[in-house]
């Protein structure tokens, strides 16, 4: 999931058309923080898997 922030700032500026300096940082700034988050989700996944090394509890 996104940030409704983002989303909105997302549709104003490829829907609406609105070509703000400001805006495009914020998305630039939340897309950065949700590929972050990701990675830092998926390398917590891999590590969780190497410790438990394949075993359910």
């Amino acid at each position: 999931m996104i940030p409704y922030d983002l989303l909105t700032d997302l549709c104003r500026y490829h829907l609406a058309g609105v070509a703000d300096p400001e805006i495009e940082e914020r998305i630039r700034a939340g897309l950065r923080a949700k590929m972050n988050s990701t990675a830092a989700r998926e390398r917590y996944a891999a590590e969780l898997g190497k410790e438990t090394n394949g075993r359910c509890n």
